[in-house]
């Protein structure tokens, strides 16, 4: 359990502005992206570049989360999924989806549904300035520190659902966020070295 490593939050944002795109089998596609293009939308920062054709994230900051996301406000009861793999030195490393964001006010507040190669998962929440842990645990499936993982997140109807490699892991239901951008993350506890990379993000509507 992690629950209390956390610290306050890096407040650390880059927006995105990705083209709307069909090629998903089912659900009407949002976004798409596999990074193939350095110019598609996500912008370069000191957090997040692109390297190889996917996009990488990294967090220096020990208990606190980077997090990167499309600039399209208002998106409501969407599943999300990408490709992730961590590609830092931490061991303690956790990475994933971002879902309900919103800025205002200088806070920010989202969801964010995540795992780490030892297999511990998470769904969490920041609002208006405090970190909640909704549901935490560990996983057995998800060990390997080299393999890259197909992380999945539904965010519709106040409930929270994340899933690996087409398995659901854990599921919440919490309903202080109801629409906002979506995204990626990387979050570090206790040691330096953090950062993932991410491809074939892909956003579909769920209603």
């Amino acid at each position: 359990m992690r629950r209390n490593l956390w610290m306050a939050p890096l407040v650390a944002l880059t927006l995105a502005a990705l083209a709307c795109n069909s090629g998903l089998p089912t659900g009407t596609v949002l976004f798409k992206d596999d990074f193939s293009d350095s110019g598609g939308g996500w912008k370069y920062t000191s957090y997040s570049t692109f390297a190889d054709g996917r996009l990488l994230v990294k967090n220096d900051e020990n208990g606190t989360i980077v997090r990167t996301v499309i600039d399209e406000p208002g998106l409501a009861d969407v599943h999300l999924e990408v490709s992730a793999q961590n590609s830092g030195t931490a061991g303690d490393v956790v990475f994933g989806l971002v879902c309900d964001f919103s800025f205002s006010n200088d806070q920010a507040s989202y969801y964010f549904l995540g795992i780490g190669t030892d297999g511990y998962y998470t769904i969490g929440k920041y609002f208006e300035g405090k970190l909640t842990t909704l549901t935490e645990d560990t996983n057995g499936s998800f060990t390997d520190e080299k393999a890259t993982y197909r992380v999945a997140a539904d965010c519709s109807s106040g409930v929270q659902t994340l899933y690996v490699d087409g398995k659901q892991v854990a599921s919440t239901a919490d309903t202080a966020l109801s629409n906002g951008d979506v995204g990626v993350f990387v979050a570090a506890y206790k040691q330096a070295g953090a950062a993932a990379t991410f491809d074939d993000f892909a956003a579909t509507q769920l209603k």
